[in-house]
């Protein structure tokens, strides 16, 4: 998709200038190589996905704030 090459030239322009870049995933509930049947097949059927979906954990993450925040041009 355009938002994962968007993405990269991003991080890539921030790191060029020594601003420390970490991505989150924003655009899926998981990705899709974590969602699997018992068999550890992709699902074939929304409903059974999402059923999966639902009873899967989820940790939150918990950032430390900036230390100090630069102006950007």
């Amino acid at each position: 998709p355009i938002s994962i090459v968007r993405d990269h030239k991003v991080k890539q322009k921030l790191a060029e200038l020594g601003i420390h870049v970490h991505s989150f995933n924003a655009d899926l509930l998981y990705e899709p190589w974590e969602v699997h049947d018992e068999t550890g097949h992709a699902f074939t059927t929304f409903e059974a996905y999402w059923s999966k979906c639902m009873n899967m954990s989820t940790e939150p993450i918990t950032l430390l704030p900036p230390r100090n925040l630069v102006l950007a041009a």
